[in-house]
Order: C-alpha cells, then structure tokens, then sequence
C-alpha cells in the first residue's frame, strides 16, 4: 500500500517533471521497456500544460494545431508524455540542499498511449486530454 502522502508527493513529481508531449504514426502494442514512440512525427519539443486537478490526479492537455509542422496531414496512432529527469546515478544531487548542485537529465517517456487514427487536417485544432491518477 502507498500511503496518501506518498500518492501526493509522487503525483507532484509527475506534475513537475512531465511537461512535454508527441504525436506519432506508430500503432504497435507497447512495450514497457522502449523509451520512445513506435514513429514519431514530431521531433520538436512540444510543451503541454499539467494541472493538478486534486492531490493524486493530473490532467494533461494540449491544443494540437492541424498546421503544426510535421504533423499536418498525418495520421496520429500514438501519443507520448515526456518529461527531463536526472540520471539514475544523479537522483540524489535533486534533493541536495547545496544550490550549487547540478545533475544531467534524460528524456524520460513517462506514457505511450496508442489511440484510433486521426487524420489531422491543418484546417483543424484538436484538443488532446489525457488524466493520470497515482493510486
């Protein structure tokens, strides 16, 4: 069992480190061992917006333009959450009070989501909603 602290805190984690998002044409079952999409489309950066809808739950959004480039036209299958963590071997270097810490960080794909296919018209804007819940 986690305790409800724990759920908080870890759900504040997710919240803080996961903030980007990409589209893929992938529609293969994921594997929990990969850390990217099956296709990605989109190898730009895109920021999402998280909200902590209450202790333990988070709401990821995004408002996907259909002129985004290099996602206009396709069709989307999968959708990964992304987010830049310290290395396993530098975890310890987040929580030191020394300011001056640092630590390198890796891109960490925190879900792989495989959707039915949207076909994006660049006429279009899609929102794009997904709620995790830390039980």
């Amino acid at each position: 069992m986690i305790t409800d602290f724990a759920k908080e805190k870890l759900a504040r984690l997710l919240h803080e480190f996961f903030t980007e998002i990409q589209f893929g044409t992938g529609a293969d079952a994921s594997n929990p061992f990969v850390n990217s999409l099956d296709a990605p489309l989109n190898t730009a950066t895109l920021t999402l917006t998280n909200v902590m809808s209450n202790d333990t739950t988070i709401d990821f959004t995004y408002e996907l333009v259909g002129s985004t480039t290099g996602i206009s036209e396709q069709t989307i299958q999968e959708v990964g959450i992304f987010g830049a963590l310290p290395e396993n071997d530098q975890f310890a270097n987040v929580g030191n009070a020394d300011p001056g810490a640092s630590y390198t960080t890796e891109s960490i794909m925190l879900i792989r989501i495989p959707i039915d296919p949207i076909r994006v018209s660049a006429s279009e804007v899609y929102d794009v909603v997904f709620t995790l819940e830390v039980e």
